[in-house]
């Protein structure tokens, strides 16, 4: 499993490496945005009880396909079963982010 974890952060900072130039949102109050700046830390939040359910079953299956496509599937399979048991015993968090500057569903 140490060697498949390796290989995925290895892809994943390879493919962050080439879209650095990309511009992503993250959208929220001006308050939060003056914390962000100043603390230079984005907090997560618990994808249980974000607005959308359906983020995390997007996510999921997003993270499969992205990984199955770039890496040898046994090493997917392992990763994949990992994170099952991790997601099964704790609440799994994240910050969302999106490549649109201003939309309106997003607020």
């Amino acid at each position: 499993m140490k060697l498949c974890g390796m290989m995925i952060l290895e892809i994943v900072s390879y493919k962050r490496t080439l879209n650095k130039m990309n511009t992503i949102y993250h959208y929220c109050s001006p308050e939060s945005f003056f914390s962000i700046i100043q603390n230079q830390r984005l907090w997560l939040s618990s994808m249980d009880h974000m607005n959308d359910y359906m983020e995390k079953k997007w996510f999921y299956s997003t993270l499969k396909k992205y990984l199955y496509k770039n890496l040898d599937a046994n090493c997917v399979d392992q990763f994949i079963a990992h994170l099952d048991d991790n997601i099964s015993i704790g609440t799994p968090f994240a910050c969302c982010l999106s490549k649109s500057g201003d939309i309106l569903s997003q607020w």
